[in-house]
C-alpha cells in the first residue's frame, strides 16, 4: 500500500511549498551523506545527554530529601519511562511521513500529517494522564512501596504526568522538525527547558528565597514549566512558518485513515522500546 503522495502531488490537492533560504533549508539529498548524517544526529545525541543529566539531578535533589524520596521518585519515573516509550511509537511514524514528505517536495502532505499527530497526541494526553493523576496513589502503591513513600511521591508523580503530555508535544513538534531537516531548534528547545528544570528544581524543593517549600513535587512542578516552554518554542517555530514545515489548524479536518496508519506504523515500534 502506498501512504505517500505521488512525487509532484499533494493528497490535499495543493502545489508543493518552495523551500526558504536558510540553514534550516539545507537540502539533504545532495552532498556528503556523513556530513549530511552528523548534522541531523549531533543535536540529537546532545539532547538525549541533557536528558540523562537531567534525571540525575532529581536524583541528587531528591536524595538531599531522604531515602523515601529516592525510592518515590525512581519509583514515578519507571512508570513516566515506560508510558513515553510506548509513545514514541507515534514519532517514530510522523518522523518517517514527515520526513518522506519533505524528500518528495510535498510540504503540505507534510503538515497534515504533523496536524494529525498533534490530535493524537491530546487524545493520548488525556486518556493516560487523567486517570494517571486520579489513580496516582494506587499506581504507587502497586508495586509495593510504603505509605510514606506514596504520600512524598504522591503530589511529583501527578506533576509528573501533566509534564509527560508536555514534553510528548515537546518531542512530537521537535521531530518534525528534525524530520523536516531542522535539528537546531528541537536542541534549542530542548537545552532550554533542561537548564531551567535544573535551576528551578532546588528552588521549588528546598523553598529557597521567595519560592515555596513544596519537597519532591518542586522537582514535578520544575519539569511542568520546562516543558511548557520548551514545547513552546517549538510551536513558536512552527507556526511561524521559519522552517519547512508551517503548522496551522485553519480549515482543519480529522482525517482518521491517517490516524490509523501513523498507529499502525508506530505499533512495532513502540513494543521494541517498551520490551527493552
Amino acid at each position: 500500500m502506498n501512504w505517500f503522495p505521488k512525487e509532484g502531488k499533494s493528497i490535499l490537492g495543493k502545489d508543493r511549498v518552495k523551500s526558504r533560504s536558510g540553514r534550516r533549508e539545507r537540502d539533504l539529498t545532495r552532498g556528503s551523506i556523513p556530513r549530511n548524517l552528523w548534522y541531523l544526529s549531533w543535536p540529537q545525541m546532545a539532547e538525549s545527554f541533557f536528558s540523562v543529566i537531567d534525571q540525575l539531578a532529581d536524583l541528587f535533589w531528591a536524595g538531599r530529601i531522604g531515602y523515601k524520596a529516592i525510592a518515590g521518585l525512581g519509583v514515578s519515573q519507571t512508570y513516566i519511562l515506560m508510558l513515553m516509550t510506548a509513545r514514541m511509537g507515534l514519532d517514530a511514524s510522523m518522523r518517517a511521513m514527515v520526513s518522506r514528505a519533505i524528500g518528495a517536495g510535498d510540504t503540505a502532505y507534510a503538515n497534515h500529517v504533523l496536524t494529525q499527530s498533534i490530535i493524537l497526541t491530546v487524545i493520548w494526553s488525556l486518556v493516560i494522564g487523567i486517570p494517571g493523576i486520579v489513580f496516582t496513589d494506587n499506581l504507587l502503591g502497586l508495586v509495593g512501596v510504603s505509605g510514606d513513600v506514596v504520600a512524598m511521591a504522591s503530589g511529583y508523580m501527578k506533576l509528573q504526568f501533566v509534564a509527560m503530555s508536555l514534553m510528548s508535544f515537546q518531542r512530537l513538534t521537535g521531530g518534525a522538525l528534525q524530520a523536516a531537516g531542522d535539528s537546531i531548534t528541537p536542541l534549542k528547545a530542548a537545552t532550554v527547558s533542561r537548564i531551567l528544570h535544573l535551576v528551578l528544581s532546588p528552588f521549588l524543593i528546598f523553598g529557597w528565597f521567595m519560592f515555596p517549600e513544596m519537597g519532591l513535587a518542586g522537582a514535578g512542578m520544575a519539569n511542568v514549566l520546562a516543558q511548557t516552554l520548551g514545547a513552546a518554542i517549538n510551536f513558536t517555530v512552527l507556526f511561524r512558518g521559519t522552517s519547512r514545515l508551517k503548522l496551522t489548524f485553519t480549515g482543519y479536518r480529522m482525517d482518521f485513515s491517517l490516524m490509523w496508519r501513523l498507529i499502525r506504523v508506530g505499533a512495532p515500534a513502540a513494543l521494541t522500546g517498551m520490551q527493552r
